[in-house]
């Protein structure tokens, strides 16, 4: 597979959603959603600053933009009746398999209603019936329930719990979980 003859596309929708590739003209809009999310994303992430400048959104945007083109990251803009709302990403890109790790946040005043469910639902799909994945991987921190859980609705399995994994901020180890979604024989 030659991932740079792909015909990827910028926008895709869910039901209720609309995910697209960000452009320059996002960062004023991804910065305040980010810092919106902040709170609860602080402390799962370590990129995740309270007071995070823009000037971390326009990189984000101009560095993400590079690699969209040369394959080696998707990222989308997660909108809800035209309005900011998340993002989300694959990268650690294997396209021999293919194969990819998704991450994902979504503004607080988002949650709880099934939209991040839905939008992972809907890229992983879109992964493997345009670009054939056979695998997609999420890991996340052993006690986040709520992404645990996300993964899970969207037909996730946790494979294992790694056990010091990393570090958190604060220099307490963390525990991941890898769960994967991959296309069966029979979905072939």
């Amino acid at each position: 597979m030659k991932p740079l003859t792909l015909d990827i596309p910028l926008q895709f929708e869910t039901e209720r959603l609309v995910l697209r590739r960000p452009e320059l003209k996002d960062v004023d809009v991804i910065h305040g959603s980010a810092l919106a999310a902040m709170p609860a994303l602080a402390e799962w992430m370590p990129w995740a600053e309270l007071d995070m400048p823009r000037s971390v959104a326009d990189e984000w945007v101009r560095e993400v933009l590079g690699r969209w083109y040369g394959r080696t990251e998707l990222a989308y803009m997660i909108l809800r009746d035209g309005r900011h709302i998340g993002n989300t990403s694959v990268f650690a890109l294997d396209w021999d398999v293919p194969r990819g790790e998704i991450g994902y946040w979504l503004r607080n005043d988002a949650r709880g209603q099934g939209l991040m469910t839905e939008a992972l639902a809907g890229f992983r799909d879109l992964l493997a019936e345009r670009l054939g994945f056979q695998r997609v991987d999420l890991r996340i921190e052993e006690p986040n329930a709520p992404s645990r859980a996300v993964a899970e609705r969207a037909g996730f399995t946790c494979e294992a719990t790694m056990r010091r994994y990393g570090k958190f901020a604060d220099g307490r180890f963390q525990h991941m979980c890898m769960y994967a979604w991959t296309l069966q024989e029979s979905d072939r």
